[in-house]
């Protein structure tokens, strides 16, 4: 999926089983500008995105990484909220944030621990972060899927003593 002021749906999670055939989709996606809703995409993604109508199995991981070149300009005052039903719903949530037109800080709580957010300066510096993303992604679905339990994300706002930001190990 690809997000502005609106989320398109560009494949869905079963468009493809090979992982050249994704990787050339995900090239042929076309990027407009516009505005920036971070909370309308969490919201796509977790109701329909990750719905078993469009690929999502039982027993596999659901990771979404969200890349922006912009601070959250439509519904921001949701965004962590969705941020938050987004990561209790068993999203884990990564966040790349390219140029320095954004909010930092907001992208490390929308990603599920702040070592979950990414930083580049230019677009054509993705393909850098590309090798650790891939490394963190399915370093994380291996662990998840054998996990029988796991400690939830922390969820912004959550001031409970000995609450934690930091990944559980």
């Amino acid at each position: 999926m690809k997000f502005n002021e609106y989320v398109e749906m560009v494949f869905s999670l079963d468009a493809y089983h090979d992982g050249d055939d994704l990787l050339d989709a995900i090239n042929k996606v076309r990027i407009r500008g516009g505005e920036t809703n971070i909370a309308g995409a969490l919201r796509y993604g977790r109701e329909v995105m990750f719905s078993k109508s469009h690929g999502a199995r039982p027993g596999v991981p659901k990771i979404l990484i969200l890349v922006t070149d912009g601070t959250s300009n439509l519904e921001e005052s949701n965004t962590l909220q969705e941020a938050n039903l987004t990561k209790a719903a068993n999203v884990i949530i990564y966040t790349v944030g390219v140029t320095d037109r954004l909010d930092r800080d907001l992208l490390q709580k929308i990603a599920s621990y702040p070592e979950y957010y990414f930083f580049v300066s230019h677009f054509t510096q993705l393909h850098g972060i590309l090798q650790e993303l891939i490394n963190r992604t399915c370093t994380e679905a291996v662990t998840t899927t054998k996990a029988a339990t796991r400690s939830q994300p922390k969820m912004v706002g959550d001031m409970s003593p000995g609450t934690s930001a930091s990944r559980p190990v």
